[in-house]
């Protein structure tokens, strides 16, 4: 029984190790096995027949027993490190043995295998029935029995999975030959299968390639020479495949740069494979745009390249880049940006210019929603949070546009259209926004000059004073300023039925003398002066022809002037030119009189000094001075007359000079005008010039009776106030002092604040145009200037006008007007110059008689060269100011260049040329009114030279 165990295991062994001598990894193996398995049945044998014989047979037995069954787990050992299944399948189709490879691979434990029906359990249902036929077949076919060497099959795993196993079989038999089962060595080839028909399906998909007309195909070496091409790469080229197979790839590429090129093999070397673009050339020399994808094969050393013209591709990219770069420069020009929303990604998309518009750059913004409403004007916020809202509720209408301001990051505003949209699927599902967005910013400036410059033509059109209106050629008044609405009392903007002849005429038809037929007959302008009966003004009308672009007359313009008051004017200039030659004839004699006056005075001075107070003809001399004062008076009347009266501040009560002027006053307020005098301070004494004051009141007076038409009151107050510096800071004029205070009030219509301020500016007047020179408010101030004052205004609408003066009080100068004592005597030598030979020979007799020093000139030239000849005896200058050649003013001017501190006195009947070229005040001239009293000369003489 053992022979037979031992012997069935040897013919196992045998048998499956010469199965598999034919692979080289089981050789070692199986001679291993084999070597230890002849040296156990040594051993077995001699156990057998020299030691356990004598034993009894049933030790013999149950010994054999285990010795078998130990030598069946050893081999099992032996069985399970083998790579390969091992498969003992019964005569009766039961697993006899199975190794753990043989397990491993169909995924079940060997106690599960083990006299298990191998078909059922581990050969799939589809091809069981056709298995287990041939295996009986073999198995009954006795000693001769052929059974296939080697086949593949396929079994199921426990997981029901399908592998294909490669089979070695050989048959197993017992002593007599009979089959008693069969060994099989099984290998895996499942992967390797796969693998292959893998590799087939690329091979044929390779060769299906390779045949296509969609790429061109080569096979190049590693030196770039062409081993194989396909016929859609000849036809790009135009070359035969014989063609290139003696070219390289150097001959079809364009390279630019060599170094690129083997730096890319070099890379598709290390990496196997690259996609790339390039450029080739045909066989006519024209080159063409490729994309190539390249393999590198390392076993075979070569490259296998798929080759698409892409030249179209390409044009069309340029074209497409084209067009996006037409787009974006349209973007930038016209500032215009667009932009798109996925409303099932919510991812929004910007173009350049979008960017550009709100100040932001793509790679540090992100845009959004709030991210967007974060650029914009806080003020505009909300409506871009409605106007988005309004957007995605949307149904494929545009919503209207919406302007907004945004905020760039150097801080300046630009204004921003925007415009959106819903797109909607075939369905009407919204599935996207779009829009656009503009930059309006100097479109709107430029809206807005044009509006402004509408409004400014507007405004200038109804600001002017002349009636203007806008006429068709049929007479029609299409257009009119407010100024002629107001004067023909009609609306007539938008009407164009109202008939130019008939709105100022009152007439029918066109009047003889129509300025506006004449235009249309000459095309010329026409202007025409004429009394207007239906105006009841005199009327300046001036036609314009209105001309279209292409110089065809369309209609005129009527520039219509109201001269009524012009032409008053110029009959008051013409009267007052009469009285100016009048004044001038007075001033004049005014002039020379004075003259004859100041002899005569001084003739009379020293016949007194003469013959004494108590002489007989004393009286009679008195006679001849006091008719001379009276002439005198009469010169200042007559220069009065004329407005060449002198400036000369003198002591001045105010009480008596309102006392003085209160009938004028009256007189020039009117009967509706109650006029009110106030003085509360009896000693108001003020250094001044009467009649300039007098001119000051008087204008106030005339303002505040036109702005009384209806009547009211005047009220004229004097009295004293006191500046000090609390005063001054509230009121923000004024030096701390007392002042004489006038106040002119008037109960009328008052002025607005801001025609307050402009009050005292030359030319501004309130007044009708022609009524009023705004030029008496301005004297006003400069006279209360002049005098050292101030003058202020306050008034309110219809709250009247208040108009106050202060004048620095000179109480230490009352009682000046009083005549003087007689005057005190001198030695000092004074220049006398006069070109009157008589006031120049009794003026120095007069002087003289007082002691002086006289030297006399004829005229300012001879009063120059006579005190070049005497400076340093000649302390005093008495200057005529009226001379022939150089008069007394530039005489003085260069003697006190000479000596500048020359003291000198003027004389003259009236100083234009001291007024005109410099102020008496201002200069502290010293100055006496022809004629003057010898005594007052003697005393203004004394005073000069004392100081």
């Amino acid at each position: 029984m053992v022979v037979g165990t031992v012997a069935l295991v040897e013919l196992l062994i045998h048998v499956f190790f010469h199965v598999s001598k034919s692979e080289t990894w089981m050789s070692e193996t199986a001679r291993a096995v084999t070597d230890v398995a002849t040296l156990a049945l040594a051993s077995l044998t001699a156990l057998f027949f020299w030691v356990f014989k004598p034993l009894l047979l049933a030790e013999r037995r149950a010994l054999t027993e285990k010795i078998v069954n130990t030598e069946r787990d050893r081999m099992q050992r032996y069985l399970d490190v083998a790579g390969t299944m091992l498969v003992v399948i019964n005569r009766d189709q039961s697993i006899a043995l199975i190794n753990r490879k043989g397990c491993n691979v169909l995924g079940h434990e060997k106690s599960d295998l083990m006299g298990k029906n191998w078909f059922e359990l581990a050969v799939p249902e589809k091809v069981r029935s056709d298995v287990k036929s041939v295996f009986s077949r073999i198995m009954d076919s006795g000693p001769d029995a052929k059974q296939p060497e080697y086949f593949e099959g396929a079994v199921i795993t426990k997981n029901g999975e399908e592998r294909t196993i490669a089979w070695h079989t050989a048959l197993l038999k017992d002593d007599q030959g009979t089959i008693i089962g069969a060994l099989f060595s099984g290998e895996d080839i499942t992967e390797r299968r796969r693998t292959e028909e893998a590799i087939k399906g690329y091979a044929e998909q390779y060769e299906t390639l390779k045949a296509t007309d969609l790429f061109g195909y080569l096979l190049v070496d590693e030196k770039g020479n062409i081993l194989d091409s396909n016929e859609s790469y000849c036809r790009m080229t135009g070359y035969t495949k014989e063609e290139l197979s003696s070219l390289s790839i150097p001959d079809l590429e364009v390279i630019d740069n060599p170094e690129d090129v083997a730096r890319r093999i070099r890379k598709v070397i290390a990496d196997g494979k690259a996609r790339f673009e390039s450029r080739h050339r045909d066989k006519e020399g024209r080159v063409f745009d490729v994309e190539i994808s390249l393999a590198y094969f390392r076993s075979q050393k070569v490259f296998i390249s798929f080759i698409r013209d892409i030249t179209e591709r390409k044009q069309a990219e340029e074209a497409l880049r084209e067009k996006e770069y037409l787009l974006s420069e349209s973007q930038r020009i016209g500032h215009i940006g667009s932009w798109s929303a996925d409303l099932a990604t919510d991812a929004i998309t910007w173009t350049e210019e979008t960017y550009r518009l709100y100040g932001v750059s793509p790679g540090q913004f992100t845009p959004t929603a709030e991210s967007l409403i974060g650029l914009l004007h806080p003020e505009d916020r909300e409506a871009m949070r409605e106007h988005i809202k309004a957007l995605a509720m949307g149904t494929g209408a545009a919503p209207d546009e919406l302007e907004f301001r945004v905020i760039l990051p150097d801080g300046s505003i630009r204004m921003l259209r925007g415009r959106g949209e819903m797109i909607l699927s075939g369905t009407g599902r919204p599935i996207r926004l779009v829009g656009t967005v503009q930059d309006i910013t100097e479109q709107k400036q430029a809206e807005e000059k044009i509006l402004q410059s509408k409004q400014d033509w507007e405004d200038t059109f109804n600001t002017i004073t002349d009636m203007v209106t806008i006429h068709d050629k049929n007479f029609n008044v299409i257009r009119a300023n407010k100024a002629a609405e107001q004067l023909l009392n009609l609306p007539l903007l938008g009407d164009s039925s109202r008939k130019c002849y008939r709105l100022y005429h009152g007439a029918e038809s066109p009047p003889a003398s129509c300025t506006s037929c004449k235009s249309l007959i000459t095309g010329q302008l026409t202007v025409v002066e004429m009394f207007e009966p239906h105006l009841n003004k005199f009327i300046e009308i001036r036609a314009i022809p209105r001309l279209d672009k292409n110089d065809r007359m369309v209609g005129f313009i009527h520039v219509v002037r109201d001269i009524t008051e012009r032409k008053k004017l110029e009959e008051q200039l013409f009267q007052s030119q009469k009285l100016a030659a009048v004044g001038q004839l007075a001033g004049g004699v005014a002039h020379d009189f004075n003259n004859i006056l100041t002899a005569i005075l001084g003739d009379v001075y020293i016949l007194g000094m003469k013959l004494g107070d108590q002489g007989p003809l004393t009286p009679y001399i008195e006679d001849i001075r006091a008719s001379s004062e009276k002439a005198a008076a009469l010169t200042r009347d007559l220069l009065a007359f004329s407005r060449k009266q002198v400036i000369n501040p003198r002591p001045l009560d105010v009480n008596a000079l309102v006392q003085k002027m209160q009938k004028l006053m009256a007189g020039m307020a009117g009967e509706e005008i109650h006029l009110n005098i106030v003085q509360t301070d009896p000693d108001l004494t003020v250094l001044a010039d009467s009649g300039r004051l007098e001119q000051v009141l008087m204008n106030l007076v005339a303002n505040a009776r036109d702005s009384m038409p209806r009547g009211g009151t005047l009220t004229i107050s004097a009295g004293r106030a006191r500046m000090d510096d609390a005063y001054i800071a509230e009121y923000g004029f004024g030096r701390v002092g007392d002042y004489a205070h006038l106040s002119v009030a008037d109960t009328g219509t008052g002025m607005d604040d801001q025609t307050r301020k402009r009050i005292f500016e030359p030319f501004f007047t309130t007044k009708e145009l022609g009524k009023g020179t705004g030029l008496g408010l301005s004297i006003a101030y400069g006279i209360i200037k002049q005098h050292n004052g101030f003058i202020d205004c306050f008034s309110a609408p219809g709250a009247g006008t208040v108009f106050n003066i202060y004048l620095p009080l000179a109480l230490d100068e009352r009682g000046a007007e009083e005549r003087p004592g007689a005057p005190a005597r001198g030695k000092e030598c004074i220049l006398l110059a006069d070109d009157d030979a008589m006031v120049r020979k009794t003026t120095k007799e007069v002087i003289e008689e007082s002691g002086y020093r006289v030297i006399d000139a004829s005229d300012g030239e001879d009063a120059v060269r006579k005190f070049n000849e005497n400076r340093n005896d000649i302390q005093l200058l008495i200057m005529d100011v009226l001379m022939p050649g150089k008069s007394g003013m530039e005489a003085y001017e260069e003697i006190k260049a000479m000596k500048p501190e020359v003291k000198a006195l003027f004389l003259s009947g009236y100083s234009d040329e001291i007024i005109h070229r410099k102020d008496v005040l201002d200069e502290s001239l010293n100055f006496l009114t022809k004629p003057s009293s010898p005594v007052m000369l003697l005393t203004r003489i004394r005073e000069l030279l004392d100081r």
